[in-house]
């Protein structure tokens, strides 16, 4: 649904990133709740959108501005 709509890249946090030495990796799930691509620039919130609205995490005016613009009825 989202080719050709969204332009940058996009990244998780992933069992392989957190646990790369080998143990059984814990069923924990994270979630970014702020990121910036440098230090010299500011902490912009990060959302987690879903098809079921009860889903959704983060900032309720981002989760809103992302739909919309993705044109999305959850």
């Amino acid at each position: 649904y989202c080719k050709g709509k969204i332009g940058m890249c996009a990244a998780g946090i992933g069992t392989n990133l957190t646990n790369d030495v080998g143990c059984k990796p814990a069923n924990i799930v994270m979630k970014l709740m702020a990121c910036r691509m440098n230090a010299k620039q500011e902490w912009l919130h990060c959302i987690k959108i879903s098809d079921d609205k009860g889903k959704a995490m983060g900032v309720q005016s981002e989760i809103e501005k992302c739909y919309d613009d993705l044109k999305i009825q959850p």
